[in-house]
């Protein structure tokens, strides 16, 4: 025979076990095969549903379900069984049972011990157990996993210290990958893998294989350390070709198939609309007067607190308003942090923004208007450095409005500098798309006014706030009771 070229040989699976005290047991047959167990009094083997095949008179039988903390839903929608049977010797002397597999399979003894205590199969693999050993469901939420069907994103993780029987179609060989090793594997010949070893299931196209038939279509990338165990002639791929062999086209499809993808469906439907529900940004503007301002003003701040900003006495303004329908105690700040000179032009494109957060340790919806402003105007900090520096790297993607409640000044934006035909507009606003669901406000120049009004602090301003729809609707009511804002 010539010399092997792998690194590491492909080797028939030999079962070894260092527990000092071996558990008996009997592998019986070639293919689909049977495995004896012997039972102590009050011993018990857990099976997977339709294996026991026979038992002592001593021995009972018992099912349970599996519970939802071990994604028993994610079989139940994949068409996998969500229950396990409990076999105990009740007697006082050994007895026994004989377990088999449910199709032409082997079925392979595994030690956990002897592999770190964790081992992946595939989602019908698992046999039967003995001693401490956990059947739970490891899903892989990647997307480009999701394409091999079960078999690409769900799997059967064992965990424990016990001894597991697993089932394998054909022959079986086992392959260890080194660090680094790379073997690509049909994603149905995986019988099982070591948990240290990298899975990432591979999509071969194109579409019209899919469409009008193929092979291979879907592969999977193992990258080691680790042991990998390979079945020749998986289940789904035999009963693909009995079913190919002995039905009409017409009866090949499968009802439970339909009625799992229309649930499928369903449920995505039910995912997205409520998602729109729940982040259903609506847009509203108010309109204040330089009178409404001033009236304003003089209710929410004193002597001491007459130097507040237009700005910053709206954000409290709002912050606690919005504090009254949830918890706000967080705000992002945006400004202008070089203001325009007098007479200059805004000709020179620059990023003059600067970002900060507020927190408030205090009640928001019980404090004082003036508390609030004061707040906002001491307590802002320019964060833009810190942003740009993560920004950096170019691979960090953040939401900026919306993120906390952002308000953002833009009282020098030069929303009416156009003109046409020698005037100016009316009414000028804008607003923000893609505002996360905490909402945010802008609050700009009120008006164009004549020739010669200034848009400062004398002028009236325009607040567009973006918020989900209830929200919205309670800040509104409160602004209106009490402040007069409508």
């Amino acid at each position: 025979m010539a010399a092997p070229f792998f690194s590491t040989q492909f080797q028939p699976y030999v079962y070894q076990s260092q527990q000092a005290a071996m558990i008996p047991f009997q592998i019986l047959g070639g293919e689909a095969q049977v495995v004896q167990i012997m039972l102590k009094p009050q011993e018990f083997v857990i099976i997977r549903p339709g294996a026991m095949c026979f038992m002592s008179g001593s021995v009972e039988m018992v099912n349970i379900f599996m519970p939802e903390n071990e994604v028993g839903m994610w079989h139940w929608l994949f068409g996998k069984t969500i229950t396990s049977v409990v076999i105990r010797n009740t007697g006082s002397s050994d007895g026994f049972v004989g377990i088999a597999a449910p199709s032409l399979a082997r079925i392979l003894p595994i030690d956990l011990a002897m592999f770190g205590g964790e081992i992946l199969c595939q989602p019908d693999a698992f046999l039967c157990s003995i001693n401490d050993v956990n059947v739970n469901v490891a899903v892989d939420p990647r997307a480009r996993n999701v394409m091999g069907s079960a078999e690409g994103f769900l799997r059967q993780k064992l965990t424990g210290q016990g001894l597991a029987f697993i089932i394998a179609g054909g022959s079986v060989v086992q392959k260890k990958l080194d660090v680094g090793e790379v073997l690509t594997v049909d994603v149905s010949c995986i019988a099982a893998v070591n948990s240290t070893v990298s899975v990432q299931i591979k999509y071969n196209g194109p579409l019209r294989r899919a469409v009008f038939g193929g092979d291979n279509m879907v592969t999977a990338t193992l990258t080691g350390p680790g042991i990998v165990f390979i079945q020749s002639l998986p289940f789904q791929r035999f009963s693909q070709r009995i079913a190919r062999a002995v039905t009409s086209p017409n009866m090949r499809e499968n009802p439970k198939f339909f009625v799992q993808i229309a649930i499928f469906f369903i449920l995505a439907y039910v995912v997205i609309v409520s998602s729109l529900i729940l982040t259903d940004i609506r847009t509203h503007t108010f309109r204040l007067t330089a009178q409404q301002l001033n009236d304003i003003a003089s209710a929410a701040t004193s002597a001491s607190t007459a130097k507040i900003s237009r700005f910053d006495l709206l954000a409290a303004i709002l912050w606690k308003s919005v504090a009254k329908i949830r918890e706000a105690t967080t705000v992002t700040i945006c400004w202008n942090k070089y203001p325009a000179a007098a007479g200059r032009e805004r000709e020179l494109p620059s990023n003059k923004m600067a970002v900060g957060a507020v927190h408030a340790d205090f009640a928001v919806a019980k404090c004082e208007v003036s508390e609030l402003a004061e707040l906002i105007a001491e307590r802002k900090e320019d964060e833009s450095d810190s942003i740009e520096e993560a920004m950096a790297g170019g691979e960090f993607d953040c939401v900026v409005y919306g993120a906390n409640l952002t308000f953002v000044n833009l009282e020098e934006a030069p929303v009416y500098d156009l003109q046409m035909k020698g005037r100016k507009p009316v009414f000028a606003n804008c607003k923000i798309e893609g505002v996360g669901e905490e909402g945010a406000v802008l609050v700009l120049p009120g008006g164009g006014g004549g020739e010669g009004e200034k848009e400062g602090e004398g002028s009236g301003k325009t607040v567009t706030v973006m918020l989900p729809a209830k929200q919205l609707a309670g800040l509104k009511e409160d602004l209106r009771k009490s402040w007069g804002i409508v």
